[in-house]
């Protein structure tokens, strides 16, 4: 008998050519995948997948990775579909529906209401002292210098104050007094209407040096805003007066004078105030009976509520007996403090 050749090949395994037919027809078995639609993001991220539905506002995208996804047109995105694909997406497909845009709501009715009353200011307290140097001339002869002395309280509100105040002037030379005068009073400022002021100036005074011992003044009247700016502010108005002196040479007794008053003020910054005012008081049975009265005061704010003030007063009497003792310029240099 012929020994039979011994084959390697172990039992049940098929042969190369079998396992290259069964590989094949796996491949075949296998379901075909078309190329992809691509969906681009504004972040750059590329979803590969098909289109399933488009409406005016989104793209209905199904996504091999990520499922069914609803993209906005709004966001713009960048659609690129398969060049071989040939079928319109349909207009819906099971589990999607139309996303219907919500109403928009009309605008608010705006309710006309009446527009809140204007708020009141608060009244508030404003206390000052000042202290400083004097210089005084009286007439071309009387020159002195001299201490000075003022303190003042003010409530207000608004536009309406009420003030109560005092200076002392006194100063001595070789032994000799060459002032010693004093002014208490106080002003009230009480808005009418729009425009007009109603206004009143109290005061007590004497000065030993023009020997008027006493000397009482009220001084009633109106005025008017004529400039009222963040920088500057003027009134200007009439009223009445009545006084009563009892001076050592000269008239004593009661007088009713007419008077023009004027209330200025310059807002040169926030720390820089210069204010000035003036009064014409004047005898209408005698014009020449007159007094001319102006005050101004420069004042800058230093530290805190420290200030340092100049302040320069000239007073002018036509009716005194005495020439050189008409006219009164007095200069003070004051520093002041307001708590």
């Amino acid at each position: 008998m012929r020994n039979r050749p011994v084959s390697n090949r172990r039992p049940g395994l098929p042969s190369g050519a079998v396992l290259t037919s069964i590989l094949a027809l796996t491949f075949l078995a296998l379901p075909r995948v078309d190329a992809a639609d691509r969906l681009t993001l504004p972040n750059g991220e590329v979803l590969l997948g098909s289109l399933v539905a488009e409406t005016d506002d989104a793209y209905l995208f199904h996504s091999d990775s990520f499922g069914d996804l609803k993209v906005l047109k709004a966001v713009q995105p960048l659609l690129e579909r398969d060049a071989n694909a040939t079928a319109a997406p349909q207009e819906h497909q099971p589990g999607w529906a139309a996303a219907t845009p919500a109403p928009v709501p009309p605008p608010p009715v705006a309710k006309s209401e009446p527009p809140p009353p204007p708020k009141k200011e608060k009244g508030y307290w404003e206390r000052s002292v000042e202290a400083g140097y004097s210089f005084q001339a009286r007439g071309e002869d009387l020159q002195s210098q001299s201490t000075y002395l003022r303190a003042e309280i003010t409530r207000k509100s608004g536009e309406n104050s009420l003030q109560l105040y005092g200076k002392y002037l006194f100063g001595e030379q070789n032994d000799q007094n060459n002032a010693n005068m004093l002014e208490a009073g106080f002003r009230i400022r009480q808005g009418l209407v729009e425009v007009v002021q109603f206004r009143n100036d109290f005061s007590y005074s004497y000065d030993r040096l023009k020997e008027l011992s006493n000397q009482f003044e009220n001084i009633a009247g109106i005025t008017v805003r004529l400039i009222d700016s963040s920088a500057f502010k003027l009134r200007v108005g009439p009223g009445f007066a009545v006084q009563y002196a009892e001076p050592k040479l000269g008239e004593n007794g009661f007088k009713y004078l007419g008077d023009v008053s004027e209330e200025f003020q310059w807002i040169l910054t926030q720390d820089v105030t210069f204010s000035q005012s003036a009064s014409y008081l004047y005898d209408p049975k005698n014009w020449n009976d007159y007094r001319l009265r102006l005050f101004s005061t420069l004042s800058c704010k230093l530290v805190g509520n420290a200030s340092i003030n100049l302040r320069y007063e000239y007073e002018y009497e036509a009716l005194r007996p005495v020439a050189e003792g008409r006219s009164d310029h007095r200069v003070y240099t004051t520093l002041g403090y307001k708590f």
